[in-house]
């Protein structure tokens, strides 16, 4: 098990549709995206009788079922916004795979519980489990705290041997990618730059943070260069564009930030970073009202972004 990322914990904290820097809600929402993918367990090993994991994705079910998984256990909580959205796609994904899907609610924030029926979920699970035929599929969101429980309780009652798990394992390199993004949301930027120098390779999700780690601690240039590999090594990896796009509006190339926000929106017209990018750039011409209208879109997917609302509010301060 890996330790859970500083991001989604704090997303979560405040009341799980809030979002901080470039990631917010909608990155919940996807668990394959290439920033929260680094964060997610790999379904590596399906040699198991009960193999636990992550939020499996449409492709990740499909490699489930092909080892021979018959049962899915999501201890996801539906009462839980981005949660009960994902539990929605999960049930038709397993249907349409015909994989049998059971649920048991599990609410849990930090590790700590929430709401009731926590206890009697996490025993339905693991009953589930041991009697199901076939091998099964648990997990939660990212594979953490509430896995833990369920094994626990299989443990306790002696089926750990007959009914074991194994998680999937994850790379030296996403190990310290999982650090390097819990010191850059502490902002702690020069320690996580220290963690992803160690890399002797980065991958594009690594130079990727790095580009953000020298952005928000106020070093454009070597920003621009990490952001520009990122996108080198990935062409599909369009969050690099945005963040080329913030470089732009730092050296005042209001005309090169609005190309960057531009392409990132032609392929993800909702995506919350590049809305807000591209508001701050309406806003920098003197288009108070479409500035203004970005801001909103940003906060109507994410409430609690306070740099969007400052925005806003100051907008509308000297309107």
């Amino acid at each position: 098990m890996r330790r859970f990322p500083f991001v989604l914990a704090a997303l979560a904290a405040v009341g799980v549709l809030a979002g901080v820097g470039v990631l917010g809600y909608r990155v919940l929402l996807h668990p394959a995206n290439p920033l929260t993918a680094l964060f997610r367990g790999k379904v590596s090993e399906t040699d198991a009788r009960v193999i636990t994991g992550p939020y499996p994705t449409r492709a990740d079910l499909e490699k489930l079922r092909a080892a021979g998984v018959e049962t899915i256990v999501s201890l996801l909580d539906p009462v839980i916004p981005y949660e009960g959205a994902l539990l929605k796609t999960e049930r038709k994904d397993a249907a349409e795979l015909g994989l049998r899907f059971l649920n048991f609610p599990m609410g849990s924030i930090l590790g700590q519980r929430f709401g009731g029926g926590y206890d009697r979920n996490a025993a339905g699970a693991a009953e589930a489990i041991k009697s199901a035929t076939g091998k099964v599929y648990v997990h939660c969101y990212l594979g953490m705290h509430r896995i833990k429980v369920v094994r626990a309780l299989m443990e306790g009652s002696g089926e750990a041997s007959s009914a074991y798990i194994r998680s999937g394992e994850r790379t030296s390199e996403a190990k310290a990618l999982d650090r390097a993004q819990a010191l850059f949301e502490k902002r702690r930027f020069e320690e996580a730059l220290e963690e992803l120098s160690a890399l002797k390779k980065p991958a594009a999700p690594a130079l990727l943070l790095r580009g953000w780690c020298h952005y928000r601690a106020g070093r454009v240039a070597p920003a621009r260069e990490a952001f520009t590999a990122a996108l080198k090594a990935d062409g599909a990896l369009i969050e690099a564009r945005a963040g080329l796009g913030y470089c732009a509006l730092r050296d005042g190339d209001e005309k090169r930030a609005l190309t960057e926000f531009s392409a990132v929106l032609q392929a993800k017209p909702e995506d919350a970073s590049a809305l807000f990018g591209l508001g701050l750039t309406h806003k920098r011409q003197g288009r108070a009202a479409d500035a203004a209208a970005l801001f909103e879109r940003v906060l109507s997917h994410d409430p609690a972004n306070m740099e969007a609302r400052e925005a806003l509010d100051s907008l509308n301060a000297r309107r």
